[in-house]
């Protein structure tokens, strides 16, 4: 059996960026600075006291 996967086009002027949704895009260094904020944010709410 074969699995074939494609990979979604991306236009020329979009080269290089991470594709947010819709039409959001980031670079490398946003994308990267959003993860560390999303992790913060569950490390956060994980250990607060309620």
């Amino acid at each position: 059996m074969s699995i074939s996967v494609r990979a979604p086009r991306i236009p020329e002027e979009h080269a290089g960026l991470v594709h947010l949704s819709g039409d959001e895009w980031l670079t490398p260094e946003q994308a990267e600075r959003l993860a560390c904020n999303l992790l913060d944010a569950a490390w956060a709410a994980r250990n607060c006291d309620r």
